[in-house]
């Protein structure tokens, strides 16, 4: 429950930033309007320790409702951050709550969790010499470098909050 819709939407993100990311012809204008709101999105502390709230309360409110399911509709199949967040807020509106709750907009946490995920990952692969990759906003890439141990530390508990919840 909580762990399928953690993982759904991670990956959902995840999943959608790689195809964009690879600048394809068939992309949808709403899903390269998400992109680029990933790209340009700057990340802050503040907004990052909002995001935490969120990922915390979100699980809370997860592990209070067993029952929820995501049965119609999996909003991990949205074509856009539109369209995920107009089903989450019909499905699922106790997790947008909760979401919401921390002080970040829906979308706010989208871009949160998307900027940062690509801004990680360029930042763990990054080599010296190498260029900066261009799809990447090079402000979040020197963002999670200067606060390295804090975000691994927050996806490790999220990570633990996710494995606890599945039991």
């Amino acid at each position: 429950m909580l762990k399928r819709f953690l993982l759904r939407t991670i990956c959902s993100a995840a999943l959608m930033a790689v195809p964009l990311l690879a600048q394809t012809s068939t992309k949808s204008h709403a899903a390269n309007s998400d992109m680029e709101a990933w790209r340009s999105y700057k990340l802050t502390m503040p907004k990052v320790d909002e995001w935490a709230v969120s990922n915390r309360k979100l699980a809370a409110y997860m592990k209070a409702h067993p029952q929820f399911r995501m049965n119609k509709t999996d909003i991990g199949d949205a074509k856009s951050l539109t369209e995920m967040e107009k089903r989450a807020r019909a499905e699922a509106p106790g997790a947008v709550q909760a979401i919401e709750s921390s002080g970040l907009s829906f979308r706010d946490y989208w871009n949160v969790s998307a900027a940062l995920m690509i801004a990680y990952v360029a930042a763990q692969y990054e080599k010296p010499g190498m260029p900066p990759p261009r799809d990447i906003l090079p402000a979040n890439i020197n963002f999670v470098k200067a606060n390295q141990q804090k975000i691994a530390q927050l996806y490790a508990e999220f990570g633990k909050l996710n494995a606890r919840n599945k039991q």
